[in-house]
């Protein structure tokens, strides 16, 4: 994964034609000051590589259970490790079912993770984004996180938000939310049959206290063209005498 600091939005590598570079930016650019259709563009850009990213390991995750699965199928002997990391993705996913694991971690298409990410953020300007790298407004009910006040109060207390380490943190723990919130049982088995981007936004009406809020989200789907993005796949690279060598990626997502 390419590393690169970020100082303003001119630092943010435009996507190609249909591949995005695996670029991890160092710190977040201001959106704020920037004219609104400038800002949603550069927004999109700046998610795209790190939602690929994400996409890219939950999938990778899903093919190394996968693979397991059809070994203990064929009575083929699992190998330590791998009985150590199915174990680790029951616990991470909290279920010991297979089959529920499997479209636990399936991740649905990156248009809605854009979308839900730009209602949520403002377009990359809300402060929790900016302060605490909180893309999608994860609220935390503990004190043992790491976290921002709200300055808005719910029943006479206080309202915080997560604070991540870094953006693609967020995105991670946004994805294992939708993974294990049991409202969110329907909008998997959706997801799991292949649904579309819009097809899933009805089953994620509660995801926030906003009136209408697939309605919104849909709208920033279809003005801005975001669902070609699901088509996308990574780049890889590597260093050559200080220069980096876009490879086009093998790997088809599905």
């Amino acid at each position: 994964m390419l590393e690169k600091n970020i100082t303003s939005v001119d630092s943010i590598i435009p996507p190609g034609d249909s591949t995005i570079v695996p670029v991890k930016y160092q710190g977040v650019p201001d959106f704020t000051d920037l004219d609104p259709q400038v800002r949603k563009e550069k927004f999109i850009q700046f998610m795209l590589p790190a939602v690929l990213i994400v996409r890219h390991q939950l999938l990778e995750d899903l093919r190394h259970v996968e693979y397991i699965e059809d070994r203990k199928a064929k009575g083929d002997p699992i190998a330590p490790a791998d009985t150590v990391f199915l174990h680790r993705m029951f616990s991470k996913y909290r279920t010991d079912s297979v089959s529920v694991l499997k479209r636990r971690i399936y991740p649905h298409p990156v248009s809605l993770v854009i979308a839900q990410a730009a209602l949520e953020s403002g377009w990359g300007t809300s402060r929790f984004f900016r302060k605490g790298n909180n893309i999608f407004g994860v609220w935390s009910f503990s004190s043992d996180d790491s976290r921002i006040a709200s300055k808005y109060k719910r029943n006479g207390r206080t309202v915080y938000l997560k604070s991540y380490d870094s953006y693609i943190q967020s995105i991670s723990n946004y994805y294992l939310t939708i993974a294990r919130v049991p409202y969110y049982k329907k909008f998997r088995k959706e997801r799991w049959k292949g649904a579309s981007s819009l097809d899933l936004l009805p089953y994620l009406s509660r995801y926030s206290e906003k009136s209408q809020y697939a309605q919104l989200a849909g709208s920033i789907i279809r003005e801005n063209e975001i669902q070609k993005y699901d088509k996308y796949s990574l780049r890889e690279y590597e260093h050559k005498s200080g220069i980096i060598l876009l490879i086009q990626d093998k790997l088809k997502f599905w």
